[in-house]
C-alpha cells in the first residue's frame, strides 16, 4: 500500500479545512484526483467514510481507504470494493485487472 499512500506526498490538504458537509459533499460530487486523494486523508473519518461509499473513484484511493485507521472507513471501502467486483462480474466483463487486484489487497487487509 505504500505506493497508494506516496500518491498522496505533495497533494494540497486545504480541501480538508472547512465545513464538514461540504467536504462529505465533495466526495460524492468531486471528479478531481487531487481532492479525492486529499480527502482520502480528511481528519475526519465521517468524510473518509462518505468517500469510501463512492464506487466512482479511483480504485487505489479505495485500497488506501481499506486499510484505513478507522475500522468503520476500512469496512466501508472493502464493501465498495466488493460491490464492485460483484458488478464487474454481473455486467459480464471478468476480466477488469484494476478491480481484481485492489479486490486481493483488500480481501487480505
Amino acid at each position: 500500500m505504500n505506493d497508494e499512500r506516496d500518491k498522496l506526498k505533495g497533494h494540497n490538504f486545504a480541501v480538508c479545512s472547512g465545513d464538514i458537509d461540504a467536504r462529505i459533499d465533495l466526495t460524492e460530487y468531486c471528479s478531481d484526483a487531487e481532492t479525492l486523494w486529499a480527502l482520502a486523508q480528511d481528519p475526519c473519518c465521517d468524510v473518509r467514510f462518505a468517500l469510501a461509499e463512492n464506487h466512482n473513484i479511483d480504485c487505489d484511493i479505495l485500497a488506501v481507504l481499506a486499510d484505513d485507521e478507522n475500522p468503520f472507513v476500512a469496512w466501508r471501502a472493502r464493501k465498495t470494493i466488493k460491490r464492485l467486483t460483484v458488478t464487474s462480474a454481473v455486467s459480464g466483463n471478468f476480466s477488469w485487472p484494476e478491480i481484481q487486484s485492489v479486490k486481493k489487497r483488500a480481501d487480505r487487509g
